[in-house]
């Protein structure tokens, strides 16, 4: 009799022992399942936050920059303007271009184009410094997109290419060189077109402060 008690407490135990078990790890899983949820979606949020102040911060830079370059086409524009009736011509341009390059340090190319896409001034940047294109080096670029698009613009509008990769004597340029052309119509005094101005952006300039703040 004793035994059979026994054995029915010893069922009814263990089978209250089950239950409770089993809802104290419902308890238990659900709890740590609604944590890890929350620690995720927290996670995620911080990293979305992250994100969105990393593309805020590079929109700015990449606004700054641009802003800076079509400020510095306009000094190009009109220095060359200024100097037109100069009797120096333009040599007189040419020194001033080659002292704003080594100024600034972000412009491969600072260029004068005429009416019909030749090469007037062209100041190339190296790594010695300003340098002035001999007038046998220099080249026509009418069939160059950027002509193209720049030539047909108003008096005061701006171009501004896609990211490219600079090209000398039909092949790309070694090493590699990511730029951005700025360019505008030049209009002389008498408001003719005359040609066009334009700047070759060393993109790596860019890309190094996106780097930094990245």
């Amino acid at each position: 009799m004793l035994q059979t008690v026994f054995v029915e407490m010893r069922k009814t135990f263990l089978k209250t022992f089950l239950i409770v078990f089993s809802a104290l790890f419902l308890v238990i899983f659900s709890m740590s399942a609604y944590v890890n949820y929350n620690m995720d979606k927290a996670t995620q949020n911080k990293i979305k936050s992250n994100e969105q102040m990393l593309l805020n911060a590079e929109r700015i830079i990449l606004s700054a920059r641009l802003s800076k370059i079509t400020g510095d086409l306009i000094f190009i524009r009109e220095s060359l303007l200024l100097n037109q009736e100069s009797e120096l011509g333009y040599d007189e341009i040419a020194q001033e271009w080659i002292a704003f390059s080594n100024s600034r340090q972000i412009y491969d190319q600072i260029r004068y184009l005429d009416a019909d896409g030749n090469e007037v001034i062209r100041v190339n940047y190296t790594e010695d410094g300003a340098v002035l294109v001999a007038p046998e080096n220099l080249q026509n670029k009418k069939d160059r997109y950027y002509f193209t698009e720049t030539i047909s613009l108003d008096e005061n509008q701006i171009y501004i290419s896609k990211l490219d990769l600079n090209i000398e004597n039909n092949q790309i340029e070694q090493p590699i060189k990511p730029v951005l052309r700025i360019s505008m119509p030049y209009y002389n005094n008498a408001h003719q077109l005359s040609g066009i101005v334009i700047l070759n952006y060393l993109a790596e300039d860019m890309f190094s402060q996106i780097r930094s703040v990245s």
